[in-house]
């Protein structure tokens, strides 16, 4: 366990604070190294130097170190420098994430993150209805298109979208819907590791359900479902008989609303019929699900065991598969590897359903979130452990 001196729990509060508050600016920038994320990867990167580095993280950092180490030393034959400068910045990034969630940890003030993610929520729920409100009207809300350094060209199409009355959905601070999902998803995990009092839990779900509606994000209706689920059954099985049958009931509703959303709403009915049946498959579904699935089959096909090169790599919209498919029989050895480390159940949850969302698992962008999310959680878990000890 790390020891925190005085001096070292403002430089800590500080760096946190800048974690926290680039997290919805992430994806603007100049360009992807001068940055908002940059500014958030630059801050754990000082959490690291220091509050040192914690054994068992280092040993689990190397061994994911080697197995990426592998794939760049099968990618160095094809002289592709992209794609080796592209694997060796995944590397680090699995290193940053791994080193730093013992550092982001440390939290002092449960409150102080209490109120921070109550503003966090409000402004998601503000910034999306705002951007439906405004489609519905014939125009879109959002930052300068040229200030995003991702997903720039999906905003690109909004106008042309607006024109044709084409499918658009809100994007939230970011340029895709299922990003902004990730993010209340990642904020909605942190704020039930507080476990606060069931009014206070209904009232934030109640929010988020509204928000990930008008979101139209079926990848983060699925992410919520699971962690509400997961956090109610847990709940259950920690208290006594008092109060059970309420969360039972109040679960139920949830349900029924979620299935009543989704029913209703023709952009959520649309693109489920079209799995369900034998019709013309939703676009996005296609690029996430089905046409992974053909390329893996392919790729083992062609015995191509340490996965594709990176030239030529369609847009997978699915960071599971994107690992799959890169990192081939290398990629489950080097999520198990950071699964080792956690070892919690509900953040285990969490890191697999952050691999069904688009954008790559190992990003800059990811890592300053999924840091935050895990190490916070893991503070909170262990204050609460240390306040329930102190009570016997």
């Amino acid at each position: 366990m790390v020891i925190i001196k005085n001096k070292q729990t403002k430089v800590n509060i500080a760096l946190l604070t800048i974690l926290l508050l680039v997290v919805p600016f992430l994806h603007l920038g100049f360009s992807y190294y001068l940055s908002s994320q940059m500014l958030g990867v630059s801050a754990m990167v000082l959490l690291i130097m220091t509050m040192g580095i914690q054994p068992r993280a280092a040993l689990l950092a190397a061994m994911g170190t080697a197995l990426f180490l592998i794939k760049a030393f099968m990618v160095m034959r094809s002289y592709d420098s992209h794609e080796i400068a592209l694997v060796i910045r995944e590397m680090c990034c699995f290193m940053l994430l791994l080193l730093s969630i013992q550092q982001v940890s440390y939290l002092g003030r449960p409150d102080v993150l209490l109120k921070q993610y109550k503003i966090f929520l409000y402004m998601c729920v503000a910034i999306v209805s705002l951007q439906y409100i405004a489609i519905l009207s014939g125009f879109f809300i959002q930052f300068p298109f040229d200030w995003f350094v991702m997903n720039e060209k999906t905003l690109e199409g909004v106008d042309l979208a607006l024109e044709h009355g084409t499918r658009i959905r809100p994007v939230g601070f970011y340029g895709e819907s299922s990003y902004m999902a990730f993010v209340m998803v990642s904020a909605l995990v942190i704020f039930l590791s507080l476990e606060l009092e069931l009014k206070k839990v209904i009232w934030v779900l109640a929010l988020n359900l509204v928000t990930f509606i008008l979101l139209g994000s079926l990848a983060g209706m699925f992410a919520y479902f699971v962690v509400s689920t997961f956090y109610f059954l847990n709940s259950m099985s920690k208290n006594s008989r008092r109060g059970i049958l309420t969360k039972f009931l109040f679960f139920g509703v949830i349900s029924c609303i979620i299935v009543a959303g989704l029913l209703n709403s023709s952009d959520y009915a649309g693109r489920l019929t079209s799995v369900l049946t034998k019709g013309d498959i939703d676009n996005s579904i296609y690029i996430r699900y089905v046409m992974p699935v053909l390329m893996l089959s392919e790729m083992l096909d062609k015995q191509l065991f340490f996965g594709y090169s990176i030239v030529g790599f369609p847009s997978i919209d699915n960071a599971l598969f994107y690992l799959l498919l890169h990192y081939g029989i290398l990629a489950p050895i080097i999520l198990l590897v950071l699964m080792l480390y956690v070892r919690t159940k509900f953040l285990l949850v969490y890191l697999i359903l952050a691999l069904n969302f688009n954008g790559a698992y190992f990003a800059f962008d990811k890592v300053v979130v999924m840091s935050l999310v895990v190490g916070l959680s893991i503070g909170l878990m262990r204050l609460k452990k240390w306040q329930c000890d102190e009570r016997i």
